[in-house]
């Protein structure tokens, strides 16, 4: 009578077989990382941009002020789009959290300390909305960085790579 089963070579040789396999997928799971920072960074820069664009139309609806009153906060216009009245970091982080009243944590940058998922760079004529996760690169040295330029209300997408 002969038994049925697998010898120890034929599990061996599955075992090294599903090792290589492993080896050579896993590293492709583990860039999704990045994939998801960039898609966060999109969906929220996309949300921004809604935002900014349902402020115009208020801005427009009111007969074009110079300010205008958004849930208790008060919004400058440039050239018909958002614009903070000074591009200083914590000028930014109001017109963020503006426009997403709160639902997205953002801090002005400041050097070394803890931050929620948004820190805000104001520089020149726009803004900079930075995505770390709470932590600058939280072992990924991708940086995704939303540009918002109030002069035309663009916010961009950018990949800042460490």
């Amino acid at each position: 009578m002969r038994n049925q089963g697998f010898t120890l070579v034929e599990l061996v040789v599955v075992i090294v077989l599903l090792g290589i396999i492993a080896a050579v997928v896993l590293p492709r799971f583990l860039d999704v990382t990045d994939d998801a920072r960039i898609a966060h960074a999109q969906a929220s820069a996309g949300s921004f941009a809604t935002s900014m664009v349902n402020t115009r139309a208020a801005w427009i609806a009111s007969g074009e002020p110079g300010t205008l009153d958004l849930d208790g906060k008060t919004v400058t216009f440039t050239n018909g789009w958002p614009h903070p009245a000074t591009m200083s970091n914590a000028a930014c982080a109001d017109l963020w959290d503006t426009a997403f009243r709160g639902a997205e944590p953002v801090q002005p940058y400041v050097a070394g300390a803890a931050a929620p998922a948004w820190s805000t760079l104001g520089f020149g004529i726009s803004c900079l909305f930075i995505y770390h996760d709470g932590e600058i690169f939280a072992g990924s040295n991708l940086l995704p960085i939303i540009l918002y330029r109030p002069l035309n209300g663009s916010p961009d997408v950018l990949r800042f790579y460490m």
